[in-house]
């Protein structure tokens, strides 16, 4: 967009700059002609013509000068917007990649239950405080609806976390250094199913912030 605001300024300056060489042969016209007019000692004639040009000359700076106010006017604020969009994105991947590697080590310690069950409570609290950080009201000035309904849909598969480790909280409540395997057994598919669509849906999230992003023309950086 910005770059789009650059050359719209950039066609307004030459259009400009074609209207002050016609003005510049139209004024040298009128100069010659005054010249003749004071030649034959016509002189309110000179006067005649010095009027008008200098009142389009004044018309032609000040218009000149409005064009530029303008246009970099829209040029300033388009790029705040940019810059605005960029802080709120590269807050928005922090967040969600943040989010998956969290859920992804939930679902780690649940695959191989070898650690104590008071690590899955307070990984199950920061998975919520990550979660809700995604509903902060600045990234739904610039997410599509999409990422809007896609962060709306996780909160199925996210209070499923908490059920789980409020689950093992309450088995766990006498010995709260018991392995998890203790108290799971076997990991079901039904929850395997259930943390791999989650993982997925943060990924799709994470690569609809990146397009967010390639509409500014960002292409430095490399989705992990």
């Amino acid at each position: 967009m910005i770059e789009k605001l650059v050359q719209e300024f950039d066609l307004v300056e030459r259009d400009v700059n074609i209207i002050t060489n016609v003005l510049i042969f139209l004024m040298l016209v009128i100069l010659f002609r005054a010249a003749y007019f004071m030649f034959n000692q016509e002189f309110e004639n000179v006067w005649g013509l010095l009027t008008p040009l200098t009142s389009l000359a004044a018309a032609l700076l000040v218009s000149k000068i409005a064009s530029r106010l303008i246009i970099n006017g829209q040029v300033l604020r388009e790029d705040e917007r940019r810059k605005d969009i960029v802080r709120v994105t590269h807050h928005l991947l922090a967040i969600t990649k943040d989010l998956k590697s969290r859920v992804g080590y939930f679902n780690k310690l649940m695959a191989e239950g070898d650690k104590p069950v008071a690590i899955m409570l307070s990984l199950a609290k920061s998975i919520e405080q990550r979660y809700e950080a995604l509903f902060e009201r600045e990234p739904y000035q610039y997410l599509p609806g999409e990422s809007i309904d896609l962060i709306n849909n996780l909160s199925g598969s996210i209070y499923g976390i908490q059920a789980t480790a409020e689950i093992l909280k309450n088995a766990s409540a006498t010995n709260s250094l018991m392995l998890i395997k203790s108290l799971t057994g076997q990991t079901s598919e039904q929850y395997v199913s259930m943390m791999d669509k989650l993982l997925n849906e943060i990924q799709t999230l994470i690569d609809q912030i990146y397009v967010v992003r390639i509409t500014l023309g960002i292409a430095s950086d490399k989705k992990p």
